[in-house]
């Protein structure tokens, strides 16, 4: 009992201390006023502010972001990342309720510290002691990818998920010794966590962990139940995680995936100068990043547990031999192999499934060298320490204070301020990223003929996008009897002497005229868009030789778009009249109530009703008058807004975004177990906690 108590109050001065040098590692971000220049810092807590407005809607899960779009419900939440904004939110709106960006750092203070202290438990796991272990947990939380992603990333999701990926091992590695219920329900729910936090670290921790859990197992020669029970916990974790995996997993039509590219096309950013330079060393020597400071490297503490237990393995044959060196050899090779991911001097992305390119960057696989290397520091230190004591376990806690130094960089100011973000909490580059993509235009069912299609060639902020091509069907043109109608306005102070716009035709220039300054309205005739013959469809864009950039007239911007036409309005309109109501029209009939978006009217006749909400197919829910309707799409601007047909007279219409309906009844079913899984353990320490009480109480009386 007494060795309880010391060991409980050991592992409450380790997180005590591991808090105190978390304080310290945030120093680069100390200020509570001024934002860091990388762009994802203030984008990051943008998020934030309109988590806690989703807070306040009473959204649980976390599922949309109210303020984007021009609040026409952009599901961020549901597609990107939720946990980490949960979390910020919450203490944003009870703790922090005037500072967002306080609200995320406490987010880092307590993810760095909890990190620590779980890689200290997996240490102990491994036999070693109290000091080594704790060693091992500052080598993590310093470990220099990490920090670049805290620092000068700004990754706030991706840091978040490294954060739980020891958590994730710790339970690992009891579930190969204790096949208690409630760890299994613990592993599932934090599988849950991490998938609903950063898609890119869960799908590459279920990798490296499954290997190194089955390795271990075999090694071991554990019963297959051990395995299995860490099996059923991933599995649970991913039912638990249906709600959220299941739209990623079937809805291909989001703008992200036209745009993922190959990691290899990145891997200057790895080369083996920076990876393996003892000091924090830029891949080229010139700046030419948008992110400063972003230094991918091992870091000394790893490159020495590496190399420290390559060393052990070589020089002691007994200790090769043993189980414990097999299992250090296991840790090596996943390793190597993460270390391949990151150098990558070969193209092996470009045969692998699509998939599994969702990387991106191979920086991104240094998480589990800092993982497994971590690992590799202990056990080396366990071999020091059994030959030189604990002093050896001092002498590299002072090393690696020493090493973190250069990963800690002095920041620039960004030009956003937190109280301009509070009032335009714009999520940045991320805005468009989970827009459902816009295919071809007008075409499909008969009533979407009859719309007044808004042509999707336009940015979200009403620039015209040149050279955009839209793919309309050639007979739909024939049949329209109407035209093309671009209504919009040129900078009154344009400068140029070039004022021509052309409009292309299957890349061959159709019409071109010289625009007026300020507002202007051009028409072209459809059927001179549909002339000639052979193809069903023809591909229409609009070109221009004029432009300018925003970057070249304020430095300060990152926005290197082509701009010149700022758009109102671009659309085929019908010769006869049709019956549709446009967003314009329609979004002051509509108010929001909590979540869920309710727009009252009266129609003379049927009517299509483009509604103030962004279209994804069979993730909203949306009613007539009481009851569930279908709905449709039409473009409007970049992207697609749900359309509905109206009765004639009354209509109570509302649409509240609900997910995936089978994703959210697996993840209910899955809550089920788990809280079945939990009262199981807790019955279980209960019988056994009774169990001793009576034994106890047995020997007491025959004592007596």
């Amino acid at each position: 009992m007494n060795g309880d108590k010391a060991a409980a109050r050991a592992e409450r001065m380790v997180l005590l201390l591991y808090l105190l040098l978390s304080v310290g590692l945030l120093a680069p971000l100390a200020s509570n006023r001024i934002l860091p220049d990388a762009p994802d810092h203030a984008n990051h807590t943008a998020a934030v502010v309109q988590a806690r407005l989703a807070l306040d809607e009473g959204q649980f899960p976390l599922r949309v972001a109210p303020w984007q779009h021009q609040g026409q419900r952009y599901p961020m939440f549901q597609f990107y990342s939720s946990t980490p904004y949960l979390l910020a939110g919450v203490l944003h709106k009870y703790i922090t309720p005037a500072n967002p960006w306080l609200a995320l750092k406490l987010v880092y203070l307590a993810g760095l510290a909890m990190a620590a202290f779980f890689i200290f438990m997996t240490a102990r796991l491994f036999g070693l002691s109290s000091l080594a272990a704790a060693v091992g947990g500052v080598v993590y939380i310093t470990f220099p990818y990490l920090l670049v992603n805290i620092h000068a990333r700004g990754a706030f999701t991706e840091a978040f998920a490294q954060f739980l990926v020891p958590v994730l091992s710790y339970l690992s590695f009891r579930l190969l010794n204790d096949r208690s219920p409630h760890l299994v329900a613990a592993l599932a729910c934090c599988w849950l966590v991490l998938a609903t936090s950063h898609l890119i670290t869960w799908l590459y921790t279920s990798f490296f962990l499954a290997v190194l859990v089955a390795s271990l197992a075999t090694l071991r020669r554990l019963h297959w139940k051990f395995p299995a029970f860490w099996g059923l916990g991933y599995a649970l974790g991913l039912a638990l995680a249906a709600f959220f995996l299941l739209p990623l997993t079937v809805m291909r039509q989001l703008q992200i995936h036209e745009s993922l590219p190959n990691p290899y096309e990145f891997n200057w950013l790895t080369p083996i100068s920076t990876l393996l330079s003892l000091t924090s060393a830029a891949p080229e020597p010139t700046p030419g990043m948008n992110t400063p400071f972003l230094h991918p490297n091992l870091g000394l503490p790893v490159m020495i547990g590496i190399v420290g237990c390559m060393y052990c393995l070589f020089s002691d044959r007994a200790f090769r031999r043993s189980r414990a060196g097999h299992e250090v050899l296991v840790l090596i090779i996943l390793c190597a192999l993460a270390f391949w991911c990151v150098w990558s001097p070969v193209d092996f992305w470009s045969i692998i499934p699509q998939p599994l390119r969702i990387a991106q960057f191979p920086y991104r696989f240094l998480t589990y060298l800092g993982l497994f290397g971590t690992l590799l520091f202990c056990w080396f230190l366990k071999q020091l320490e059994a030959r030189y004591g604990a002093g050896a376990s001092l002498v590299l806690l002072l090393a690696v204070l020493l090493a973190v130094g250069p990963y800690l960089p002095v920041l620039h100011r960004s030009f956003r301020t937190i109280e301009s973000i509070k009032a335009a909490p714009d999520l940045g580059y991320g805005a468009g990223a989970y827009l459902y993509a816009v295919e071809a235009g007008p075409s499909g069912s008969s009533r979407r003929r009859e719309l007044e299609s808004q042509l999707p060639v336009v940015h979200g902020d009403g620039w015209l996008i040149m050279g955009r091509e839209v793919r309309v069907a050639r007979e739909y043109l024939k049949s329209l009897n109407g035209y093309l109608y671009l209504k919009g306005s040129t900078p009154a102070n344009w400068k140029s002497s070039c004022r021509q716009l052309s409009v292309l035709v299957d890349g061959t220039v159709r019409e071109s005229t010289d625009l007026p300054a300020g507002g202007f309205e051009l028409q072209v005739q459809s059927i001179r868009l549909a002339e000639g013959a052979g193809t069903p469809e023809v591909s229409i864009a609009f070109a221009s030789p004029c432009g300018f950039v925003h970057r070249e007239e304020d430095p300060a911007s990152t926005d290197g778009r082509k701009l010149w036409v700022l758009v109102e309005s671009v659309r085929f309109v019908p010769g006869t009249a049709d019956h549709f109501l446009g967003v314009e029209k329609l979004q002051r009939l509509c108010s929001l109530d909590r979540d869920e978006l309710l727009c009252r009217l009266r129609a003379p006749e049927r009517t299509a009703l483009q509604l103030p909400v962004l279209y994804y197919p069979d993730l909203l829910r949306v009613s007539r008058n009481g009851q569930e309707v279908g709905y449709d799409r039409s473009p409007y601007r970049a992207w697609y807004l749900v359309t509905v047909e109206s009765l004639k007279g009354s209509n109570d219409i509302s649409v509240r975004f609900v997910g995936s309906r089978w994703g959210n009844r697996f993840s209910a079913l899955a809550w089920l177990v788990v809280g079945g899984c939990f009262t199981w353990g807790w019955l279980q320490s209960w019988r056994s906690a009774s169990g001793r009480l009576r034994r106890r109480g047995i020997k007491q009386a025959n004592s007596d």
